[in-house]
Formats: C-alpha cells, structure tokens, sequence
C-alpha cells in the first residue's frame, strides 16, 4: 500500500514521509466537489491508507514487522484500491 520495501527494519521517517505524501492526495477534503464514485474511492482508499500506516507503526514499534508480508503497492489486508480518475 505504501510501496515501501520490505525490511526487518523500517525507516519511521520513511514511512511517515510516505504517508503524509499519499494522504495529501487521497484526503476526501480534496475531492467533495468530485462524482459520488470519486468520493466513495477517496473516502475508502484513506482509511486503507490509515490503517496501513497504523499497522506499520505499532509493528515496527513492537519489533514485529515481517519481511514476508503479503501486502503490495495496490491491495492491504486484502482489499484492492478503487482508482481515482485522474
């Protein structure tokens, strides 16, 4: 979801870097004069994005993060992200 690379050791300032990049473009304030689908898409990939970054954090907090997720760049915890028009 983050497109970060998969390390036993994740960088904190990476990953908050990354986060607040993507959430400048993706937060719903962004698209409430955008189409019903681009509200719904921005309002899920947000939350999608939260909870990834949430994750992240408590597991490098924890020592817990694995080298062998099955994330990626488009899905997290098994949810694929709706694409915004451009």
């Amino acid at each position: 979801m983050l497109g970060l690379p998969r390390r036993p050791v994740l960088d904190e300032a990476v990953l908050s870097e990354t986060y607040y990049e993507l959430s400048r473009g993706l937060h719903p304030d962004l698209h409430e004069t955008g189409t019903p689908e681009e509200q719904r898409a921005s309002l899920t990939n947000t939350a999608l994005l939260n909870r990834a970054y949430r994750t992240l954090r408590v597991a490098r907090a924890s020592a817990s993060f694995s080298c062998t997720s099955n994330t990626s760049a488009a899905s997290f915890g098994g949810t694929r992200l709706l694409s915004l028009p451009s």
